[in-house]
């Protein structure tokens, strides 16, 4: 009897170990990214660098919301209420996606009876400054890490994605991308790749991205390589156009704004493949209208 239990404490150890030696995939201070207001987790990190873990509240970083992995734990700041969870078990389900399992108390709100919970979710490594959590049935939330160029910029609404080009990017044009570098491996925006200029005539520069011109040959095709249009909206930049194109071979100025003119895949107008169509690109108002050159 002495010898089974000798052993099952050995056992309950060595699990106990394992748990606790388990740490998390990322560690600091991360800013839900909120498209629409961007402002929130320049707000959030700046709270954060200002208070430190001891003394930042969800009330302090004003409607935003902040997650910090420290050691063996999660800490929850804004959003429903401020929480700590405890580390309970942390799994790799590939290179860069983890199963996370969170010791969580509920407080009985919301249909869950009250006590302790394990609190299960995904956690995916975009980058080195971005993150994506999926938890049960809600949509995946993206995060950045305070103190990278992301998360805290001057003005609130720029981010950098380093390398020896700089290129300063919108929060979410800079999360976009850095999902096309883990994917393609390029280790700084080549010149032409980006382009900003404005687009639907509120006076405020969109973006122009061209993935081919990144190197990201898995992004390109028979019907040419990836390009995205972002243009500003509600102080945020929103993807109004994601399709693969030959290129864009002129800008052309209008009296609010500035027309895309594109080369694309002869399918795209009815045509056999190698026979190419153009197109202009035009924002009336806030809609993106799409009109043939057929001269």
């Amino acid at each position: 009897m002495l010898q089974i239990f000798f052993v099952f404490a050995i056992f309950t150890l060595s699990m106990e170990t394992a748990n606790s030696a388990d740490a998390y995939p990322v560690s600091g201070a991360w800013a839900l990214v909120q498209p629409s207001s961007p402002q929130l987790q320049v707000r959030a990190c700046k709270t954060f660098d200002r208070l430190g873990l001891e003394r930042v509240t969800g009330d302090a970083i004003g409607g935003g919301e902040l997650i910090v992995f420290n050691g063996p734990k999660r800490h929850d700041f804004g959003g429903y209420a401020d929480d700590v969870t405890p580390n309970i078990s942390t799994r790799r389900l590939s290179d860069k996606r983890y199963e996370i399992v969170d010791r969580w108390t509920s407080d009985g709100e919301g249909g869950v009876s009250p006590g302790p919970k394990r609190r299960r979710y995904t956690l995916t490594v975009l980058g080195p400054d971005a993150i994506e959590i999926k938890e049960g049935r809600y949509n995946p939330a993206r995060y950045v890490r305070c103190g990278s160029p992301h998360g805290n910029t001057a003005e609130g609404n720029k981010a950098a994605v380093s390398g020896s080009t700089k290129v300063e990017l919108p929060p979410s044009i800079a999360v976009s991308i850095e999902d096309a570098r883990q994917l393609c491996g390029f280790k700084s925006i080549p010149p032409g790749a980006v382009r900003s200029i404005d687009l639907n005539g509120d006076g405020i520069n969109d973006y122009i991205i061209d993935y081919g011109a990144m190197g990201c040959r898995g992004f390109c095709g028979s019907a040419g390589c990836l390009h995205e249009l972002w243009v500003s909206k509600d102080a945020d930049f929103v993807r109004s156009l994601s399709e693969n194109m030959h290129g864009v071979e002129r800008i052309e100025p209008r009296e609010s704004g500035n027309d895309v003119i594109v080369a694309m895949h002869g399918s795209s107008c009815g045509r056999v493949g190698s026979n190419i169509c153009r197109f202009r690109l035009h924002w009336d108002k806030s809609k993106l209208t799409r009109q043939q050159i057929t001269k």
